[in-house]
């Protein structure tokens, strides 16, 4: 896009477009027959660098050079001058007439409906014939209530059909890039959140206001109603800042920022609010000379807030100070451009624009960015859920298993305890007497050094010892040490003695617990069967121990999923004594030793096994 002498060209070809010079009719009395007198050429003023005025009512006279292209292939010349911005209310065309008297007028502009145009594009295109190679001199006469500002570009018909297919195409690309951008962000988890709706109404209001000022409202929506289409493009420009003051207000956290920058912020947002009605009371221009200016103040504001913020280290604040910088850069030149402070060229009237997109990437970037950090927060949060649960779950399991310690000392105790004390309470001590107190010490002892083993096995303080260890001496040992011994058939392999390099004392403990189990809920009388023998586990050598003993009726069946657990006995145990603890240091000490322990529930008696390897 460039200048070139007194023209604007969007092509990078010498210029068609040439000697630009304005002439200001204040009060909208001149005519064509007026401008075009010979003593008014030098009130035209040269514009070198493009045209613009600002908001202003004030007409003005546009006269331009255009230069004869080269002959096309039917050796017609013609070119099409295109005016921009889209926006421009009431432009009159005036061409010389061929036979060189007078002017030929053609209107353009927003106000004529889209679907009335000779040539259907976004922006407002004159076809200029030329009737041999002479440049030819035009005249523009500009009205609008939005910004007069004007560039022109001149294109042969095979130039402009490619050039048009070039520049919607980009229109496309940006546009569906905008509305992806709205898309991910209400499929974004933090779319409940106040600043992320504040964003999608930004994003949607600046969706709709680079439509309207690109043309596009009044080409695809509002075509037979120029009405809505001049009107709908003021509003877009009216809500893109009131939206954008609001947003910024909530992301750069204005509550807590200083009371001047609140109340600028605030101000800013309402006088967009209050000026809406202004494009249907014909007062827009005045009110938006204002609200610009009002733009241009939240932006710089804004700039600092952010630069604040980042100086605090704030999440995405970095990310936020370049969104606003190019905010800035964009919403600078383009403010700059529609006040008349700059010419009137292609980037500086689309400035805002093509920064857009710079600044959107920025947000969303941020918003991506404070959406990965919830996730971790989310995710720290159920974590740590996770750790409360946990920490509760293992206290009411503490406190369950100190609840159960307790249940099964009080029932264990009580039966001897009560032995005892009827014991010292006779003045005779008989025999019989004795045998009970010495019973109740036995049972006592033995519910203390088991939960006293336990109390070991859980705290890790168990120390193996392994030594050489005669399995059949230890067996046999075990079982003489009963009193009804001749329960119990042991089956040992024979001739060669079994042999261990295990730890005797554990081994014996996890036996006599087997044993004793065995008894005490089988039927009385009945048989208890010691079957030991050679067994080789996943590859290893071993010895395999199985307890076996009958069982009356179904109900007297072990659990096999709680058979093990630390301190449960079955309904059926409640009227033996008993600490719940035998079974779990059976499989707990196998363990240590390297070895299994399992309760075979498929056999018609209850059958218990343990592998120790050798």
């Amino acid at each position: 896009m460039q200048l070139s002498g007194n023209a604007y060209a969007k092509n990078e070809e010498a210029p068609a477009v040439r000697e630009l010079a304005v002439l200001l009719d204040p009060y909208g009395t001149e005519t064509i027959q007026t401008v075009t007198r010979p003593s008014r050429a030098s009130d035209f003023i040269a514009a070198p660098h493009g045209f613009s005025a600002g908001y202003t009512r004030q007409v003005h006279w546009l006269r331009f050079t255009l230069m004869a292209p080269p002959p096309a292939h039917d050796g017609s010349r013609r070119l099409l001058v295109e005016f921009y911005p889209p926006y421009l209310d009431k432009l009159e065309v005036f061409i010389p007439r061929a036979d060189g008297i007078g002017f030929d007028p053609y209107l353009h502009g927003d106000l004529v409906p889209f679907s009335a145009r000779s040539i259907h594009h976004r922006a407002f295109v004159q076809s200029v014939d030329f009737p041999d190679a002479q440049p030819m001199q035009l005249y523009v006469r500009l009205q609008t209530t939005s910004s007069s500002v004007v560039g022109i570009n001149a294109l042969t018909p095979d130039r402009f059909v490619e050039d048009t297919a070039r520049e919607y195409a980009a229109l496309g690309l940006f546009f569906g890039l905008l509305a992806a951008g709205m898309l991910a962000n209400l499929r974004n988890p933090l779319r409940a959140d106040p600043l992320q709706r504040a964003f999608l109404i930004h994003l949607a209001v600046t969706f709709y206001m680079l439509f309207a000022i690109n043309g596009l409202l009044a080409e695809y929506v509002f075509q037979d109603s120029a009405f809505w289409a001049d009107r709908g493009t003021s509003i877009g420009a009216i809500l893109v800042v009131t939206s954008a003051t609001y947003f910024y207000s909530k992301v750069l956290d204005m509550a807590r920022a200083a009371f001047w920058m609140r109340a600028i912020y605030r101000m800013v947002m309402w006088l967009g609010i209050a000026i809406l009605p202004a494009p249907f009371i014909d007062f827009y221009p005045e009110t938006q000379r204002v609200l610009i200016f009002g733009a241009l103040l939240v932006v710089l504001m804004g700039m600092w807030r952010a630069m604040q913020l980042y100086r605090q280290q704030s999440l995405g604040s970095l990310l936020i100070v370049l969104a606003l910088a190019c905010s800035l850069l964009g919403a600078s030149a383009a403010t700059l451009t529609l006040l008349g402070v700059l010419p009137g060229q292609f980037w500086f009237i689309n400035s805002y624009t093509t920064s857009t997109l710079g600044t959107l990437a920025a947000l969303q970037a941020y918003f991506m960015l404070r959406a990965r950090q919830a996730e971790k927060n989310l995710q720290d949060a159920r974590m740590e859920a996770a750790r409360t649960a946990a920490t509760a779950e293992m206290e009411r399991a503490s406190r369950e298993v100190q609840r159960r310690f307790l249940a099964m000392l009080t029932h264990e105790l009580k039966t001897p305890l009560a032995a005892l004390r009827l014991c010292l309470g006779q003045i005779t001590q008989t025999g019989r007497l004795r045998d009970h107190a010495e019973n109740a010490i036995e049972q006592i002892d033995s519910v203390i050094e088991r939960s006293d083993l336990a109390s070991r096995f859980d705290d890790g303080r168990l120390e193996i010892t392994r030594v050489p260890c005669s399995l059949h001496e230890l067996v046999v040992e075990l079982v003489m040490q009963r009193n009804d011994s001749e329960r119990i058939r042991l089956e040992l392999p024979h001739p060669e003695p079994l042999v261990l390099q295990t730890d005797p004392v554990l081994l014996k403990t996890i036996l006599d617990n087997l044993i004793s189990n065995a008894l005490k809920y089988s039927p009385g009388q009945s048989e208890i069967k010691v079957l030991v023998s050679r067994h080789t586990q996943a590859g290893q050598a071993g010895i395999a121990m199985r307890m076996e003993n009958q069982v009356a009726g179904d109900a007297m069946r072990p659990l096999p999923e709680q058979v093990f657990t630390k301190y449960y006995r079955a309904p059926y145990a409640q009227h033996s004594s008993g600490s719940g603890l035998g079974l779990y240091l059976v499989r707990g000490l196998s363990s240590m030793l390297g070895g299994t322990a399992c309760y075979l529930s498929d056999q018609p008696n209850v059958v218990f096994e343990v592998w120790i390897p050798v």
